[in-house]
């Protein structure tokens, strides 16, 4: 099995999710031995993760104080997250230095990823280590606003 067939097999077999707001499933998963921080999101797994990824109408998200346009229904589940999985994430970093910091998720948790992703970047001002999506969805509405600068 491939490193990548490895990660796809970890998120699709994980069982013990936290979920937070509106049936958001998300993992922070501590690997000492590689070194590595990771906050993994699921995809969908229920009828709410389903009914945000039917509203795609353009929707503005405010992620520390930068507006994104991404889609109603991937704004509202982020934002029901009320930043706790960004928390955890950050907490456990600052925990771990020296750490690699890394988010993926599979399907609607593709979608997670990149909002995550850009998250990170304005809370920090620095880049992800990695980020790895897998049965990707387009949660970006301008091809300009996917730049991370």
């Amino acid at each position: 099995m491939t490193r990548f067939q490895q990660m796809f097999y970890d998120i699709k077999t994980t069982g013990d999710y936290d979920v937070v707001g509106e049936d958001i499933d998300y993992k922070i998963i501590i690997d000492d031995e590689a070194k590595e921080i990771i906050l993994q999101w699921q995809g969908s797994d229920s009828r709410e993760d389903w009914k945000h990824n039917f509203m795609f109408l353009p929707w503005f998200l405010d992620l520390n104080g930068k507006k994104v346009i991404t889609t109603h229904g991937y704004a509202c589940a982020y934002k029901s997250t009320q930043n706790k999985p960004m928390i955890e994430f950050l907490v456990a970093l600052a925990k771990h230095e020296g750490y690699k910091a890394i988010i993926r998720g599979h399907s609607f948790g593709s979608a997670m990823t990149k909002i995550a992703t850009r998250h990170y970047y304005y809370i920090t001002k620095k880049p992800l280590d990695a980020e790895y999506t897998f049965g990707d969805v387009k949660c970006w509405l301008n091809p300009f606003l996917c730049s991370r600068k």
